[in-house]
């Protein structure tokens, strides 16, 4: 499947193969907002999309095995925490240094760790889109953690595939973010004229566009993954 096939299935097709399913996984999203517990069942959600996207299967998963995929969902947030705790590390050294005025005294310093702090979360989400495919396919979560076989991974899919996926992925996750800011200006202006409660403006907003970007990029990292079986088995 070209990249172009891969996005048209992902961000247009895919997200709306079960209207009660995507309807479901929005109020999950939306109430996660407020709640920890619902955000891991949505990361939860995300490991079931990938794993029937990798079993072939075209329609949004059912909501079922409630305390499985709890389960998945902290697997989920364990690995991006994992990838992402060199880049909070140095941000937070960041953070402190700006606050004591250091950044006065060594820009260049400030700089360098700025750029150190980009460089770690860039390759944190460039390795956690193919880690976390690959621990839904291994039924493991040590697998995502196998660094050896993750750059492997990469490398079967090929590496200017995986570039330009990554690109377009970023791009999309960013466009659809900024319509929902769009969406929720739009509602408060709306709220406002009819004195709607904010957080009800909030919560409209957030179930068009949130579920939306789950249900697409789960899609889209199980289309990725899937590319790494076309070259070597």
């Amino acid at each position: 499947m070209n990249i172009t096939e891969m996005f048209s299935d992902s961000y247009i097709s895919y997200p709306f193969s079960n209207s009660k399913r995507i309807l479901g996984l929005g109020l999950l999203f939306c109430s996660g907002v407020f709640l920890i517990v619902p955000a891991v069942f949505a990361g939860g959600y995300l490991m079931r999309i990938i794993e029937n996207t990798i079993e072939g299967n075209y329609e949004l998963p059912p909501f079922e095995n409630w305390k499985g995929m709890f389960i998945d969902g902290l697997k989920v947030a364990a690995v991006v925490i994992f990838f992402m705790l060199p880049g909070l590390i140095s941000e937070f050294a960041l953070f402190v240094l700006v606050k004591i005025g250091y950044a006065t005294l060594n820009p260049g310093l400030m700089i360098g760790l700025f750029m150190l702090t980009s460089l770690f979360y860039t390759s944190a989400y460039i390795l956690s889109i193919t880690a976390i495919p690959r621990m839904v396919y291994k039924n493991q979560l040590r697998a995502a953690f196998d660094f050896k076989m993750v750059f492997k991974d990469i490398k079967c899919i090929g590496l200017k595939k995986y570039a330009l996926s990554l690109t377009g992925l970023s791009i999309m996750a960013a466009y659809l973010i900024l319509f929902a800011g769009f969406l929720h200006m739009i509602f408060y202006s709306v709220g406002a004229m009819i004195s709607l409660n904010i957080y009800i403006t909030d919560f409209a907003a957030n179930l068009l566009i949130y579920p939306l970007i789950i249900a697409s990029q789960g899609r889209f990292m199980g289309l990725i993954y899937l590319e790494r079986f076309q070259v070597h088995d």
